[in-house]
């Protein structure tokens, strides 16, 4: 485990279609919105115990999420290829 101040333990995400009422809260609703609630769990500094965190997002929130997550690929590609075979990069399970 690598010692961060947050250590990744797991994520979710639950969409939801939430209705948009006009003046008649008694008739069918014209519009929707579609919500993506994101819970990042995290572990406390003393693996003792975890906690979440949550946020709302939009459509192009998510897509600015991923954007940011490929970029983080992108660039351990480049380091690695950079590195080759010249140090030994180890994959340790919880250390994101």
């Amino acid at each position: 485990m690598v010692q961060s101040e947050r250590p990744f333990k797991e994520a979710q995400v639950l969409t939801d279609l939430r209705s948009v009422f006009a003046g008649d809260h008694s008739a069918a609703p014209p519009a929707a919105v579609v919500v993506h609630n994101l819970r990042l769990a995290f572990y406390r500094n003393d693996l003792s115990a975890h906690e979440d965190l949550y946020f709302a997002l939009d459509r192009s929130e998510v897509e600015t999420l991923i954007g940011v997550l490929r970029s983080a690929l992108a660039k351990e590609d480049a380091i690695r290829s950079a590195l080759g075979d010249s140090i030994a990069i180890l994959d340790l399970p919880g250390a994101t």
